[in-house]
């Protein structure tokens, strides 16, 4: 048994295998998962959005595994080891929203996982092929999708790359810190990160902003490994080249133990100025877009990248170029993967931090942010569905299934690190976290997270719960509200039509309100902060569904 414990007494420490490995498995071996071990059927698939040559499986590589690989078909009784007393042969079938009898406790894998984070950076909802872009080249982001589940309801718990990222490092609200942690860190909140150090070698390449770039160092948040250096935005491979080289050369030394990685890019954030080699292999530079292959909330874009007669095709070349030059850098990583015979046994998921960025129309580069949130409204900075829904596709072979599109299940990237922790049969304190394990979601159910979604800022909130989005501005006093089921665009404010929902979801919000700080600290001493109290909880509204 673990005798670590982080000071801020989040861990529970639990006996963990030193391997990936249970004692009857051999490195030659693969996992895989009955499908009567799921608790539903997918309702969607890729293929209804995704072309066939999207749809063709790859090959399993043929290389030698590394000794990490785990055994192949077991039958789903030894597939698991229990993680919760209340795990049953079998995930127990998902309540409907809202329910109060959920166990999310799923029997986990006997060997612990890699898990590989690839978050980018300002790349809009609709910014890849996977989430119906007209134009875009992300033939790996579309290989992720369509070997794992991509999700359409997954929200950032902030517009901008900070409160974010927060969220998904420690499964709390950003506004539940006095602190923006961009400045101060997280006092001794407990990440993700450091409670994985009891199980996973800790990487972390690419962007930080989540701290002062000075505790960018090995140590913080229990990181083993780390380098926070990016490319030239005009690198012939992408500006993200440095960071993926350093993560695939992490990989590599790690192969032989479970590790957690994230690789957190900055392609799609500006300055867009990609190399004319990359905009050539993109398959882009001669690219003529049709607006009308684009939602209503998008033209407002091109109007003001169009300023003055400006080629539109030039400028979105560009953005997408910009993307291009990521997938084929998630394409090195997962060749990587498949070459140390890793494929079966490690977690890969994509996602971005937020919305796309604003264009302008000052100069070439601002004209060039043409990222595109898939005709939800607003974008990076707004907390409307473009600011603050973002793409999540999770690859698991034989866990995760593959080629589903989940159409329902609400999330949050304050889950990341209750569902990672269930997965990985690490055990912590339910209290100090908002974030719910829905490691059942990522295994096939349909259900949502609990309770609601929420940004509580001050002077701009909201509230997602079921289908319904609720904003309310405090300076006015003023409510809207949206069915996100039949305007996901958010054009019509029913709450008008709507009172009993408008009057619950309110009352909601106001209490995450309160318990949340609308203004926090930047400069100074930092606020008191004690990261050991346990954490307000906003429960689902009183309304019928």
């Amino acid at each position: 048994v673990s005798t670590h414990m982080p000071t801020n007494g989040a861990f529970i420490p639990s006996s963990q295998p030193t391997s990936n490995l249970s004692p009857s498995q051999s490195p030659s071996q693969s996992p895989s998962l009955s499908t009567s071990t799921l608790t539903s059927t997918p309702t969607s698939t890729l293929s209804q959005s995704l072309s066939t040559s999207m749809l063709t499986p790859t090959s399993t590589p043929t290389s030698t595994p590394s000794s990490q690989s785990p055994s192949p078909s077991p039958s789903p009784s030894n597939v698991f080891t229990s993680n919760s007393t209340t795990a049953s042969s079998q995930l127990t079938p998902a309540p409907t929203v809202g329910s109060t009898d959920l166990s999310t406790s799923i029997k986990r894998p006997s060997y612990t996982p890699n898990i590989i984070f690839i978050l980018s950076d300002d790349v809009g909802y609709g910014d890849s092929g996977a989430y119906g872009h007209p134009y875009a080249n992300t033939p790996n982001i579309n290989k992720l999708a369509a070997e794992g589940t991509l999700f359409r309801h997954f929200y950032a718990t902030g517009a901008v790359c900070n409160p974010s990222r927060t969220g998904f490092m420690t499964g709390r609200n950003p506004n539940s810190f006095p602190n923006y942690s961009d400045d101060y860190g997280f006092l001794g909140a407990a990440t993700i990160t450091e409670l994985l150090t009891e199980t996973h070698e800790i990487g972390h390449f690419g962007k930080w902003h989540i701290g002062p770039e000075k505790t960018a160092k090995i140590g913080t948040y229990g990181i083993d490994a780390i380098r926070t250096n990016g490319g030239a935005p005009d690198d012939p491979r992408g500006k993200d080249a440095p960071v993926f080289d350093n993560a695939i050369n992490f990989i590599k030394r790690n192969k032989d133990k479970p590790f957690y990685l994230n690789v957190w890019g900055r392609a799609g954030h500006k300055p867009v100025r990609p190399s004319k080699i990359l905009i050539e292999k993109s398959g882009l530079a001669d690219l003529v877009v049709d607006r009308n292959k684009f939602g209503e909330h998008m033209q407002e874009k091109f109007d003001t990248a169009g300023k003055g007669g400006k080629d539109l095709g030039k400028h979105m070349a560009n953005y997408l170029a910009d993307i291009y030059g990521v997938d084929a850098l998630i394409g090195e990583l997962l060749q990587t993967v498949d070459d140390l015979g890793l494929r079966n046994n490690t977690i890969i998921v994509w996602s971005s931090d937020q919305g796309p960025a604003p264009a302008g129309s000052k100069t070439d580069e601002l004209r060039n942010m043409l990222g595109y949130a898939g005709g939800l409204r607003g974008g990076k900075g707004t907390i409307y569905e473009g600011g603050v829904r973002i793409p999540f596709i999770v690859r698991w072979p034989g866990m995760v299934p593959a080629g589903k599109i989940n159409e329902h299940s609400i999330m949050s990237a304050l889950d990341w690190l209750p569902t990672l922790c269930s997965i990985s049969g690490v055990s912590y304190n339910e209290d100090l976290f908002e974030g719910e394990d829905l490691s059942d979601i990522w295994l096939g159910s349909d259900r949502s997270r609990v309770n609601p979604m929420y940004w509580a800022r001050g002077r701009n909130n909201a509230i997602v719960y079921d289908k319904w989005k609720l904003f309310y501005f405090p300076d006015k006093d003023v409510s809207e509200l949206y069915d996100l089921e039949v305007d996901p665009g958010e054009f019509n404010d029913v709450s008008g039509d709507n009172v009993e929902v408008t009057n619950a979801l309110l009352e909601r919000l106001k209490q995450a309100i309160s318990v949340n700080y609308g203004k926090q600290k930047r400069s100074g001493k930092p606020a008191f902060f004690d990261p050991t109290k346990p954490l307000p909880k906003i429960r689902p509204p009183n309304f019928e569904l």
